[in-house]
């Protein structure tokens, strides 16, 4: 980076810069001057793996359901409403 550019990115608003869902490609390559609390209010900040969360939601839905529904608890099925 030449110094003109290096001069522009430290007179830079980086607070609200950090906000702004337009600059991200700029804070990806300057994580040091990131303000990490406008950065969380940022939408594009947050990149969601949905299947991720559906594979690990539904790991643990099936582990509950085979615990509560194990014959141990057999007596508490009737409180339960079955």
């Amino acid at each position: 980076m030449n110094f003109l550019a290096n001069e522009r990115l430290e007179q830079m608003n980086w607070f609200s810069l950090s906000a702004n869902p337009s600059a991200i490609h700029l804070l990806e390559s300057n994580l040091d001057k990131v303000c990490w609390v406008s950065l969380s209010e940022n939408p594009k900040a947050f990149r969601y793996d949905y299947e991720e969360m559906k594979a690990s939601r539904d790991a643990l839905a099936e582990a509950l359901m085979k615990e509560r529904f194990h014959p141990k608890h057999i007596t508490q099925f009737e409180s339960w409403g079955f």
